[in-house]
C-alpha cells in the first residue's frame, strides 16, 4: 500500500489546520472569560469606590443656609451634606411661578401673592410685566 506524498501533506495540514482552530478557540473563550471577570470586579470596584468618593465629598462639603434663619454664616451643624430629595411641604419653583401667574390672573393683589407664596419681589414684577401685555 503506497502512500503518496501528497496525502500525507494534505492530512498534516488538515491537523495542524483543526490544531490551529482549537487553540484559536481557547485564546478567544480565556479572552471573554477574562473580559467578563474584569467587567463584574470593575463595576464591583466602581460602585465601592463612587460610595467611598461620595462620602468623601460629603465630609468636605459646606454651604450657607439661606433660609434666613442664621445669618447668612456657615455654622457646624449646616455642613452636612446636601440632600437630593426636596424637603417635606417645600414646592418647585415651576410650580410657585404657575400658581402666583394663575393668581395674578385672576386678579388679586401683588401684596397677597406675595403673603401667600415664597416668591420674591422681582418674579412678581416679572410676572406682572408679563401679564400686562
Amino acid at each position: 500500500m503506497d502512500v503518496l506524498n501528497g496525502q500525507v501533506m494534505d492530512v498534516g495540514l488538515t491537523v495542524i489546520g483543526y490544531f490551529a482552530a482549537a487553540g484559536l478557540g481557547m485564546l478567544l473563550y480565556a479572552t471573554i472569560e477574562s473580559l467578563k471577570r474584569r467587567s463584574t470586579a470593575t463595576s464591583a470596584l466602581s460602585a465601592e469606590s463612587i460610595r467611598n468618593s461620595a462620602a468623601e465629598r460629603a465630609s468636605q462639603l459646606q454651604y450657607f443656609d439661606l433660609r434666613g434663619q442664621g445669618g447668612g454664616t456657615v455654622s457646624a451643624a449646616s455642613s452636612a451634606p446636601l440632600s437630593v430629595a426636596p424637603r417635606p411641604g417645600r414646592r418647585d419653583r415651576v410650580e410657585i411661578v404657575r400658581l402666583a401667574r394663575q393668581m395674578l390672573i385672576a386678579g388679586t393683589t401683588p401684596e397677597r401673592v406675595r403673603q401667600t407664596l415664597p416668591i420674591s419681589e422681582a418674579e412678581l414684577t416679572l410676572l406682572q410685566s408679563f401679564n400686562v401685555n
